[in-house]
């Protein structure tokens, strides 16, 4: 950063009357002035900075400056030839994503395991940094954000939701719904078959929460049982206490 926009930036935020109720309105005006000048600033710089670069174009960095100055390419979608439709444009997704499988058998009766280890809040208090607050939600349109604020004022209600699942072994499927964003594959010669996008999954945060846990029991029984390797161990490097190096790891 050039020491001029140091010295311009901490000019803005001296002027400027934080915390004040009843600011002087010319300390006002003077934090308004020197906020405008130093984006005016900036934008010259940028200018200057864009015009100096054009100035020195050779052959080495020409394809940058076209990219640079070339607009925007509008959002990619694919027109399928069999969809006719929402739905069937909707389908023609769906059957290339997520091909069509068997029911799994039912499960019959639930039953409690008596040899699970009881969730406790220190699992779920572990699990839920690993989220970020600004991940989109899932169908429940509640953010990993909220499930945060909710346990640090009342960590019970996350731990008595979760709790019976845990204890029974049992993953339903309410949590297992999704949403899916559907996103181009960028430099695709023709955009009209599904094979040339991609789809993320949103699932819903508290099942997310719920995988987090069990992820991490899981690797600390793989831990303790000296099976990990290079390639198997990478889910648990931020889910578990890092473990001393043992043969399977080092070969």
């Amino acid at each position: 950063m050039d020491p001029i926009f140091d010295h311009s930036r901490e000019g803005v935020h001296k002027s400027h009357p934080g915390g004040q109720k009843n600011p002087d309105p010319r300390l006002l005006c003077t934090a308004r002035h020197s906020k405008l000048g130093y984006f005016k600033a900036i934008k010259r710089a940028k200018a200057a900075y864009w015009a100096d670069f054009l100035a020195k174009t050779s052959p080495d960095n020409i394809w940058t400056a076209k990219q640079l100055v070339a607009p925007r390419k509008t959002p990619r979608l694919p027109s399928l030839p069999e969809a006719s439709g929402p739905v069937a444009f909707n389908n023609a997704l769906l059957d290339h994503f997520f091909s069509p499988k068997d029911p799994l058998p039912s499960r019959g009766r639930l039953r409690q395991n008596p040899s699970t280890t009881p969730l406790t809040k220190d699992e779920i208090k572990l699990a839920l940094p690993k989220s970020s607050p600004s991940s989109a939600p899932g169908p429940d349109g509640i953010p990993y954000s909220v499930w945060k604020r909710v346990n640090l004022v009342h960590p019970a209600i996350l731990l008595e939701l979760l709790s019976p699942l845990v204890a029974f072994g049992y993953h339903p499927p309410s949590l297992k719904t999704a949403n899916g964003v559907v996103l181009d594959k960028p430099g695709k010669a023709s955009y009209d078959s599904p094979a040339s996008f991609r789809i993320i999954i949103l699932l819903k945060p508290i099942s997310q929460i719920l995988e987090r846990v069990m992820t991490v029991r899981l690797c600390a029984i793989t831990r303790s049982r000296g099976h990990f390797t290079l390639t198997n161990a990478a889910p648990c490097q931020d889910s578990a206490p890092p473990m001393p190096a043992s043969p399977s790891c080092t070969k």
